[in-house]
């Protein structure tokens, strides 16, 4: 069994320059990653991009983030990367959907939360008394996601990093939340990093590759838009990419968000 790389990051503390350099993880020698796109609550497409991938123990599996929200089984989700964390190296990056919720459980920012999908999240962690639980042990994987993974040859983030600025002035002169937000560049826009960028975020119908950046959140969750509905990974420095349709069922997903709706009410009243 291997060990994972993560390192805990307290939200809403993550604006210094020392507690970027935590985040990063440059003195092990991985020769083969895989990075693994936006997963959003799609815990059975997971489970079918996992057996497709069919990892070997020598490989690192790097997860982009956005392991929560808008999918059926955010719960699911959280379970299985602890469960793959066992099994294989891991790191596990920190979206936007995380902290969203993370601000959430620090007291703040509920309406945010549920209105970028909180709602089936809150609907797959419901108890049958009406409420709500988080196991410690999700909890505790969701403040241990890492803003960014840098590895020698690549550089992992959820969201991506202004063109403008190299990856260590990023480091060093990014506010936390740039790294989950920020969008990638336009085709024609020259980008001053070190290394290739490997991120999520932002859909695309297909992986995207331009000079210095990977793009592979393929819109897992939105099978019901056109050219969108994969969970695509990518192998490095092979740049194989595996991707599966989603198998999640439209009408499982419209119950979870219902039912977290109606939880939701409850929570805004006592906010």
């Amino acid at each position: 069994m291997r060990a994972k790389t993560v390192t805990k990051l307290e939200p809403g503390r993550h604006t210094d320059s020392t507690t970027h350099k935590e985040s990063s993880d440059t003195h092990q020698d991985y020769k083969r990653l895989i990075a693994v796109g936006d997963i959003h609550g799609c815990a059975r497409t997971l489970d079918r991009l996992m057996t497709e991938l069919a990892p070997e123990p020598e490989e690192h599996l790097v997860f982009l983030g956005d392991y929560i929200d808008r999918g059926p089984d955010s719960r699911g989700v959280i379970q299985r990367c602890i469960e793959i964390s066992e099994q294989f190296c891991c790191t596990f990056l920190r979206g936007n959907h995380e902290q969203l919720m993370l601000d959430y459980l620090a007291g703040h920012g509920a309406a945010s939360w549920l209105a970028n999908g909180g709602h089936s999240t809150l609907g797959s962690y419901l108890t049958r008394s009406g409420g709500w639980h988080l196991p410690p042990e999700h909890q505790a994987f969701l403040e241990a996601t890492l803003l960014y993974f840098d590895s020698p040859e690549y550089f992992f983030v959820h969201g991506g990093l202004p063109p403008q600025l190299t990856i260590e002035e990023s480091k060093v002169a990014c506010d936390f939340r740039e790294f989950l937000w920020t969008r990638p560049p336009g085709a024609h826009q020259p980008v001053a990093w070190e290394k290739t960028v490997v991120f999520g975020h932002t859909p695309v119908s297909s992986p995207l590759r331009r000079p210095g950046m990977i793009g592979i959140d393929t819109g897992c969750v939105y099978a019901r838009h056109k050219g969108f509905g994969r969970l695509t990974a990518v192998r490095l420095p092979a740049e194989e990419y595996v991707s599966v349709a989603n198998c999640e069922g439209w009408l499982r997903r419209q119950a979870r968000t219902r039912r977290g709706k109606r939880a939701a009410q409850g929570l805004l009243r006592r906010k």
